[in-house]
């Protein structure tokens, strides 16, 4: 396999590939915005700003989503921390 890519990992074990995944209980929030917005040709970016978006539905919908947003950044470059005043600024941009 060559590139990026994400799964879903069941209880069991398995692995199921897919655009974009989410669990829990704000899940339902978060496949709302993903579903309308996501795009295969977004860069590191938007997608940054699309995940910040979609949990936040979440954290205002769903009071066992909790209250915080943790992002990095996975590239072949490396990882990278996203800090909690660039999400918080992301937020309300």
């Amino acid at each position: 396999l060559e590139g990026s890519h994400v799964y879903s990992l069941d209880a069991a074990g398995g692995a199921i590939p897919d655009k974009y995944v989410s669990t829990g209980s704000g899940s339902p929030y978060v496949y709302g915005v993903l579903e309308d917005q996501y795009r295969d040709d977004m860069n590191i970016e938007e997608g940054i700003n699309l995940a910040i978006r979609a949990i936040s539905a979440a954290m205002k919908r769903d009071s066992a989503s909790g209250d915080g947003i943790d992002v990095a950044v996975i590239t072949k470059e490396g990882f990278r921390f996203i800090s909690e005043d660039e999400v918080r600024k992301r937020m309300e941009g």
